[in-house]
């Protein structure tokens, strides 16, 4: 391996083990886990958590305590729950983001017409 790829390497393992370390888990329970795939993917819903709501982020712990404290495999049932809370949570931070992309263009109309009504003046 030349140094430059190892350097590439070391460098992508402190971004990893920062992320990790925000998350609340050390990177060696992760490393040591069976299901670090679903592991990962877990944690990765569980950024939307500012769009889920309370039903969703129950179901998002109970399935989370099955994969990351059980060390069990995400089965279909649970897979298609998550993708149905990212599916819903994700329609909710849009409809969000176009609701506040609404507002500000509203404040921006209003206070060009309140600079324009001052000129008049």
């Amino acid at each position: 391996m030349y140094l430059h790829e190892k350097l590439k390497e070391i460098e992508q393992n402190l971004l990893i083990k920062r992320w990790i370390k925000k998350k609340g888990i050390s990177f060696e329970d992760l490393d040591r886990h069976p299901q670090i795939d679903d592991v990962i993917l877990m944690l990765k819903v569980r950024e939307l958590r500012d769009s889920m709501n309370a039903s969703e982020i129950a179901r998002w712990g109970a399935i989370w305590n099955t994969v990351y404290y059980k060390k069990r495999a995400l089965n279909s049932k649970n897979l298609t729950k998550i993708q149905n809370i990212v599916v819903e949570a994700q329609q909710r931070h849009n409809y969000k983001q176009q609701q506040y992309q609404a507002q500000l263009k509203k404040i921006k109309e209003m206070r060009e017409n309140q600079e324009t009504h001052e000129v008049s003046t």
